[in-house]
């Protein structure tokens, strides 16, 4: 369907700019990281891997956003014609799905390079478990994006007859709340390493209080956009 020319506009430009220029950026230094463990360091893992995939779901969830402006994302939604806020809603629906996998596969990238650096046991362990559960959580959490209302059109058209019998809501803050767990988990792995660095121990605190100013910061973000309902 054709979108009407009155619902793109509002903050939809903006929205545009700021998506394409984050995705290449992104491009930019993924590109360079790749070059480098390629053909300079032949080094290349799994974390390399799962790199390229969150860009390339990042340009995917760019693209939706994107379709989704043209329709009326953006716009008030007194703004936009009934038929285009349909379609709006799809792609953001769409985009969203894309959006909550590809935090899974950002956090696999981080546990992969983790992976490549600890050498104790117990450590290994730990992130795989990390992996594994984060994993298994975003799939939950992407599916029930489509399936909290069937049929699936029923998710972002109103007019549609169906039953949504999935409150996503509680889904989404459950996930989240987990996620922040995870984050906080990875971005603590990296402080027993440096405590068993051969430094001074003046500089080896140093280093972990400014790891943990770092975690600290992410998760207050985080928790403060979920309790937004972001």
């Amino acid at each position: 369907m054709t979108p009407q020319p009155d619902s793109y506009g509002g903050r939809g430009p903006t929205l545009n700019a700021v998506l394409w220029t984050e995705t290449v950026v992104a491009t930019m230094f993924v590109f360079a990281r790749c070059y480098t463990r390629l053909f300079i360091l032949h080094s290349a893992g799994w974390d390399d891997f799962f790199l390229v995939l969150t860009l390339l779901l990042l340009a995917a969830y760019s693209a939706c956003i994107s379709a989704g402006t043209a329709y009326g994302i953006g716009q008030k939604r007194a703004d936009i014609d009934p038929a285009d806020y349909v379609q709006a809603h799809m792609f953001e629906i769409i985009g969203q799905g894309v959006c909550i996998f590809n935090i899974a596969i950002s956090r696999a990238a981080v546990a992969f390079l983790l992976l490549r650096i600890v050498n104790r046991g117990w450590h290994k362990t730990f992130i795989w478990a990390c992996i594994a559960t984060n994993s298994i959580l975003a799939v939950f959490c992407t599916i029930a994006v489509f399936i909290q209302c069937l049929p699936i059109q029923a998710v972002w058209n109103s007019s549609v007859k169906g039953n949504c019998w999935l409150d996503f809501a509680k889904v989404g803050l459950t996930t989240s709340a987990y996620a922040v767990c995870i984050d906080f988990a990875l971005a603590i792995i990296p402080c027993f390493i440096v405590w068993e660095l051969k430094m001074k121990k003046k500089d080896k605190i140093i280093t972990i209080i400014g790891l943990s100013l770092g975690v600290l910061y992410v998760s207050l973000c985080r928790s403060s956009r979920n309790r937004n309902g972001s």
